[in-house]
């Protein structure tokens, strides 16, 4: 499963959410020195983590995880605040989201 946000700047949408982190926009992510955003909610901070992927019109994000048995219910919680960043910090950049 991944989130597809369609721009015509996509690297602006991946700026505009490093912005927000390090204005504290956006208090519950942070980006690891290996370029994955990281939810920080103590509860899920070790389950999951998103790994950014610039592509020309667009940025894919997919979740990333070392348990084999991540359920749909945590899919449900990283995407969602993933999807809240997107609208509420880079709503004038994105064409649209597609989920697949």
């Amino acid at each position: 499963m991944s989130i597809t946000a369609y721009s015509t700047t996509p690297s602006s949408i991946i700026n505009r959410i490093r912005n927000g982190i390090s204005r504290n926009e956006i208090r519950t992510w942070i980006f690891d020195r290996n370029g994955y955003m990281r939810y920080t909610v103590p509860q899920y901070q070790d389950i999951a983590w998103v790994h950014p992927s610039i592509q020309r019109n667009s940025v894919v994000f997919e979740i990333e995880y070392d348990d084999e048995d991540l359920n749909l219910g945590y899919y449900g919680i990283f995407y969602g605040r993933l999807i809240e960043i997107l609208i509420s910090h880079c709503f004038n950049i994105i064409d649209y989201i597609k989920i697949e």
